[in-house]
């Protein structure tokens, strides 16, 4: 991240020649400058972002293959069982 430091006093000049109100122009530099001391080190960068994606791509493609496991194992049980019923009638 980084770093640079915001003139509030200027800012607050700047405002004030615009006609803003000496108490908003001050308002107004103070809620820029503490909303750049926000700490984002906690965000998602874009490689992490990546990682995430990996990972879920590798568990559908694992979920595919053990639905289309089930959905084979279902299919022959139910194949058996119509065989079955073809010898009673």
């Amino acid at each position: 991240m980084t770093n640079f430091t915001f003139d509030t006093l200027a800012s607050s000049k700047r405002l004030k020649a615009k006609g803003v109100s000496a108490e908003q122009a001050e308002a107004i530099a103070e809620e820029i400058r503490s909303a750049q001391q926000v700490d984002l080190s906690g965000l998602a960068t874009k490689e992490d972002i990546y990682l995430v994606k990996q990972e879920l791509e590798y568990k559908l493609k694992e979920l595919e293959m053990r639905m289309t496991i089930k959905l084979g194992g279902l299919m022959i049980g139910i194949l058996t069982f119509f065989k079955i019923l073809e010898k009673f009638f």
